[in-house]
């Protein structure tokens, strides 16, 4: 499917294609606004109100304004981190390392926070970091040396200084599930080592995905056996 948005740089009209792959609308629920699915083949005129970061990318951002002045934010809300597994991350019995898996799981959560504008130095700029309150983790599948991985995370919930972010590795050669995990984490005042209230600009950075529109969290197997 493909979604044809026109926008207005000045008095200069330009068009640019948005791919949505197949699938996506009902997997990332939040990626696509759903009165804009009815629409899919139209062109609709908006005016471009930030420049995206990676454009024409279901993992790019755009920010637009329509006509009637409503606002959207197009970007997924649940984050797709890809990585191929590397021979440094295994352990001599052939299995990637319990810790590696955390490792990844940090490593898509920056990623994720960078792709909606909120970087290291961004961070350092309001003197705050994310420090981990909690881990829980449950290892299903094991990934080997050269697979590739991806890590898909997402925030659950945003609380006064704390922020429940969710994790989903697969390996999407076979759509094989490999770990979920979950992380509490805490924003902290970097002065004053204590945690500190998360900025609202923060908070409205990030869509928050609720449980039910989460991707499957159990192996496929075990979801059938419980269907049965």
């Amino acid at each position: 499917m493909r979604l044809l948005i026109q926008y207005a740089v000045g008095t200069t009209p330009t068009n640019f294609n948005y791919n949505i792959p197949i699938g996506s609308v009902a997997y990332y629920p939040c990626q696509v606004p759903s009165r804009w699915i009815a629409l899919l083949g139209q062109t609709l005129t908006f005016d471009l109100i930030r420049t995206p970061m990676v454009l024409g990318c279901t993992s790019g951002a755009v920010s637009l304004r329509d006509r009637t002045d409503n606002w959207e934010i197009f970007m997924p809300a649940i984050y797709p981190y890809h990585h191929v597994v590397q021979d440094n991350e295994v352990e001599p019995d052939g299995y990637v390392s319990c810790l590696t898996y955390l490792l990844w799981t940090r490593s898509a959560a920056l990623a994720h926070s960078a792709e909606h504008g909120w970087g290291e130095q961004r961070y350092l700029d309001i003197g705050a970091a994310w420090v981990v309150r909690s881990h829980a983790i449950q290892y299903l599948r094991p990934a080997f040396a050269g697979e590739e991985v991806m890590i898909e995370t997402w925030v659950s919930r945003f609380q006064k200084t704390k922020s429940l972010r969710k994790y989903r590795i697969s390996r999407p050669a076979d759509d094989t599930l490999l770990v979920t995990a979950e992380t509490n984490w805490a924003l902290i005042d970097i002065t004053k080592r204590r945690p500190c209230r998360i900025p609202t600009d923060l908070k409205e950075a990030f869509q928050i995905v609720p449980e039910s529109e989460e991707p499957p969290m159990r192996p496929r197997s075990t979801a059938q056996a419980t269907a049965d």
